[in-house]
């Protein structure tokens, strides 16, 4: 019997029934786990609800592993969180929180999961649901038994095997590491490199996979060199068509001389750019080839554009992400194409489509049945692409569905799909099972397996370590342990940590989690993102803490990330106009504009609050409460001008106060306010994004949030306390001497320095009769500075940063030559000091000089004023010019056409009159110099049209030889027609 139905039925065994897919999941394994589970009689606490009970041991000895004990073993001595009899394996389990912001957002996430399930139950077209059993008994049944790993094998090639390797449609290296699973790392050689001059790929893993690897590497071409490496020493077993080494010796004794392998290098691939164009604008290659179509498909689905940007290139219905489906389905539709399409490419359209979840099931699926019509060679990493929607959906039966094709078409399951089959059950007790049976296979003699499924189970280690009353780094140690020696903290995983504990409060032990993270040797993968601060700063809006929100913003500002994202804004700004801070939430506001990450809402509420709404009312009701607009103050300082002044004050600084009141083009977006027009929103919104392309805050977040709180602390004080005498005033321009309290943060804004940054190697296709030089405008390069990992497109280190000693100038172009208030300098603090003071001491000859300065600024813009009206006149002029023009042609076609019809009627006449008919052609004379005198008139006034029409630089095109001609014959015409009613009567 196989492996896979005496698993399924020790399940089902319990509950006194065979095994068949119909059984109830959830019961199957909960009876066969529980019983074979440690028996244990406390409970973690009132807080469980009964769930989740503790270990009978004590924390010190429970997961204390003998020098032979396997993860299985040691997980049974890990006490199981219960998943509920009636609820689906595939529905995660809400944690129970004291926090009422925390505990509501895991009922909406509760309720999302049962709403998604019964979707799916109404949906589901088959009389019965996916089944688990089912889904691990074929991936049992199918599975190879992994042996233990070899030595690794070394392949050189020259420069042309390795353009054979990589445009080869099926037998490239990609595709062949896809097909036999093993690891392979290819390398390039530096600059300079004197040692490796070639190309050469790492292979690694299971012995059967590598030899299969290095068999098809062989069936492609022979001009390669293979080594085996064993303790950083390579063995030389096949060099070219001299050695005729059969690839199934290779694991062989060594039999040649020995060198030592020299040090690993980066390779290269395709990276996200930064677009400048809409997706259907993106020039097409001329000749289609592997290397052409590819980069195609990577300059569709690398391309990240701007938000501001984004808005000015789609002002339509149709979005950014829906013309880039259909540009790909059109790519690989197209039958110029069809001998062009390779499995890298496909994996890269697919990775685009199943990015979006359920969403883009159906162009998934039609992108699927296309590259099958077209003959391409499948392999498993393709079928774990369309079974990640089924994952992200939580559609047990589509990935049962998947898996099923999967096996059909005769690929093997690896471990990404049993990674995959594990993130989609959400119920430990199953996720163990799983464990088992893949630690059958033997897949937990490799680390990376072990790395992954800690992955999974991140969450469920983290909530037992709350529950069991356990610190971060108690956890860590625990996990180790655990795990085994080679057990590693990831970036996934610590993400899952530091929701759990952010979710929980413990702000301080999710500091060490991201200590860590840091302190990993191999940094790249574990070093937090945007995604890890974006966690933290959530949790931390939900319960209220909006000093641990900045201090985790200082925290990877100090570390040198710069990973804000539209995301990071948005939650900071809900935080500040939540707890009605009005100066932190304009400073996250103006911050965000100049770095072009805003979100529509944020920028729609945002404008609520600059007009008379009840928006506005309550971010000001603490301050009106508290009586700052009270008449016993000093001041004037009305609520609009205050807020105004808040979050216009940088756009004022630089381009005066002479702005429009209005509102932004909110991109067709529901419950527009009918109220706003375009107006100052409208210049400002374009003057920030104008400015982000060259230029940014040169000033860390972090410092500017604190800045801004503590003003809002300030302000808060000052409308508390009574108006001291004598007091300290700032003046403002346009309104009387108010408090500093009363002012906004300055914000200074400096040019982003230049870094040296990684080019893409992918290149947009141009059109034969294109400029070379427009190449840099279609936006295919890298000019981003991206951490290692990071998908985001803003610098995370240095971006908008100012090094160290490095002397900035103030900017001419934004601001005034020297910085007022809000000016955009770029000194440091004491610098900026510095100028204050010398701008309150300097002398009334400086304002003479400033006041002639403006003077003769006005002057030019009046002189640039002239300029405009005299063309828009010139415009005029030729416009007019052109439509007399245009008259005149009408009015020679009109001749033409009674031209044609007087040469017809006078055919019909000479027809139907023979010789004799002396009067009638006498009445014809007589009519034909009447005609002749109308034909001069009409000549006479032509001439005069036609001399309009050159003096305005343009002479008409027309046949001049027709003019004499037709209006003679017309009228003749006419005349011909009397003539026949004359001879009749």
């Amino acid at each position: 019997m196989p492996l896979g139905y005496m698993l399924a039925r020790r399940a089902g065994s319990h509950l006194g029934s065979s095994y068949n897919h119909k059984l109830s999941p959830t019961k199957a394994i909960t009876a066969f786990i529980r019983t074979s589970s440690t028996d244990v009689a406390a409970h973690a606490g009132a807080a469980n609800n009964g769930r989740f009970p503790a270990p009978a041991l004590d924390r010190s000895s429970s997961l204390q592993q003998s020098p032979r004990s396997t993860l299985t073993e040691r997980l049974e001595r890990v006490p199981v969180r219960r998943h509920g009899e009636l609820d689906p394996v595939v529905t995660k389990l809400p944690n129970v929180v004291s926090h009422p912001r925390e505990k509501h957002e895991e009922e909406r996430k509760l309720h999302h999961y049962t709403t998604q399930q019964r979707r799916l139950e109404v949906r589901r077209r088959q009389p019965y649901p996916g089944d688990w059993r089912v889904i691990l008994h074929n991936l049992l049944t199918w599975t190879p038994t992994r042996a233990r790993r070899g030595d690794k094998i070394k392949v050189v090639f020259p420069k042309d095997a390795a353009q054979l390797l990589q445009l080869d449609r099926e037998g490239n290296v990609w595709s062949i590491k896809s097909r036999t699973g093993c690891t392979m790392r290819a390398y390039w050689p530096d600059k300079g490199e004197t040692r490796d001059k070639n190309a050469y790929i790492i292979l690694s893993g299971q012995p059967a996979a590598i030899t299969s690897a290095v068999d098809d590497i062989l069936k492609i071409t022979k001009k390669v060199t293979v080594w085996r490496l064993r303790n950083k020493w390579a063995t030389r077993l096949h060099e070219g068509d001299t050695v005729r080494t059969s690839a199934r010796n290779l694991m062989g004794a060594p039999t040649e001389t020995t060198e030592e392998v020299s040090h690993y290098r980066t390779a290269a691939s395709f990276e996200p750019y930064i677009l400048t164009m809409r997706a259907d604008e993106i020039p097409r290659p001329s000749v289609w080839d592997h290397a052409t179509f590819e980069q195609y498909i990577a300059s569709l689905t690398m391309g990240r554009m701007p938000p501001s940007l984004a808005r000015k290139k789609y002002d339509g219905p149709r979005k950014h992400k829906e013309i880039v489906v259909q540009q790909l389905l059109a790519a690989f539709q197209d039958p110029a194409a069809r001998s062009s399409i390779s499995t890298s490419a496909f994996k890269l359209a697919l990775q685009y489509l199943v990015r979006s979840g359920e969403t883009l099931v159906g162009p998934a699926r039609e992108l699927f049945d296309t590259v099958s019509k077209a003959g391409l060679r499948m392999d498993t990493d393709v079928f774990n692409l369309m079974a990640e929607t089924s994952v992200t959906a939580k559609n047990l039966l589509a990935f049962q569905s998947t898996i099923r094709l999967m096996l059909a078409r005769g690929h093997p399951p690896n471990l990404r799909t049993w990674l995959l089959f594990l993130r989609i059950i959400e119920a430990e007790e199953v996720r163990r099972y799983i464990m088992e049976a893949m630690e059958t296979k033997g897949f937990f003699d490799d680390v990376a397996a072990i790395i992954g499924v800690s992955n999974e189970m991140a969450s469920l280690d983290a909530f037992r370590a709350i529950q069991l009353g356990q610190s971060a780094q108690e956890m860590l140690d625990g996990l180790q342990k655990l795990y085994g020696p080679g057990w590693r903290l990831t970036r996934h995983a610590g993400n899952k940590m530091l929701s759990v504990f952010g979710q929980y409060g413990k702000f301080d032990q999710a500091r060490v989690i991201l200590d860590a993270m840091f302190g990993q040797e191999d940094s790249g993968k574990s070093r937090p993102t945007n995604v890890s601060l974006n966690i933290l700063l959530n949790h931390c809006r939900y319960q209220n803490k909006l000093d641990e929100a900045i201090n985790f913003i200082k925290l990877f500002d100090e570390r040198g990330l710069w990973v804000h994202d539209n995301a990071t804004f948005h939650c900071l700004f809900l935080t500040a106009t939540c707890l009605k801070k009005p100066h932190l939430a304009s400073a996250v506001w103006r911050y965000a504009h100049l770095m072009d990450v805003t979100t529509w809402r944020m920028r729609h509420q945002g404008l609520l609050y600059l007009w008379e709404s009840p928006k506005r009312q309550r971010l000001l009701s603490r301050l009106a409460n508290a009586g700052l607009w009270d008449d016993r103050h000093e001041w004037r300082y009305t609520k609009q001008q205050f807020i105004e002044n808040l979050f216009y004050c940088d756009h004022r600084q630089a381009e005066g106060d002479s702005v429009l009141a209005g509102s932004p083009d909110t991109d067709g977006a529901p419950d527009r306010p009918n109220e706003f027009r375009r107006g100052l929103y409208d210049t400002y919104a374009e003057w920030a994004a104008q400015t982000s392309r060259k230029y940014g805050p040169a000033l860390a977040l972090g410092t500017f949030l604190e800045k801004a709180l503590a003003r809002d602390r300030e302000l808060l004080q000052l409308a508390r306390q009574e108006p001291p005498t004598g007091s300290q005033a700032v003046p403002q321009t346009g309104v009387q001497s108010v408090p500093q309290a009363l002012l906004p943060v300055k914000l200074p804004i400096g040019p982003r320095p230049q870094h040296a940054v990684n080019r893409l190697v992918l290149q947009l296709p141009s059109k034969p009769d294109e400029e070379a030089g427009q190449q840099s405008e279609r936006g295919i390069r890298e000019d981003e500075h991206r951490t290692e990992g990071s998908k985001t497109l803003r610098t995370p280190e240095t971006e908008g940063v100012p090094e160290r000693g490095e002397e900035t100038k103030v900017l001419d172009a934004l601001g005034e030559e020297e910085g007022g208030e809000f000016g955009m300098s770029t000194d440091g603090p004491e610098k900026q000091a510095e100028e204050e003071d010398r701008r309150e001491s300097r002398p009334k000859d400086d304002d003479e000089t400033e006041v002639t300065r403006r003077h003769e600024a006005d002057k030019e813009n009046l002189l640039h004023a002239l300029e405009r009206e005299k063309t828009k006149l010139r415009e005029a002029s030729r416009q007019e010019s052109a439509g007399l023009v245009e008259e005149y042609k009408r009015g020679m076609e009109e001749v033409h056409r009674l031209e044609t019809q007087a040469r017809d009627g006078l055919e019909e006449a000479d027809g139907l009159h023979k010789p004799g008919e002396t009067r009638i052609q006498k009445t014809l004379k007589h009519k034909d110099s009447e005609l002749a005198e109308r034909m001069t008139e009409r000549s006479s006034s032509d001439g005069e049209r036609m001399g309009r029409a050159e003096e305005y630089h343009e002479k008409p095109d027309v046949e001049e030889t027709r003019e004499e001609s037709d209006p003679k014959e017309t009228e003749t015409s006419e005349e011909s027609g009397q003539s026949e009613e004359t001879q009749k009567n």
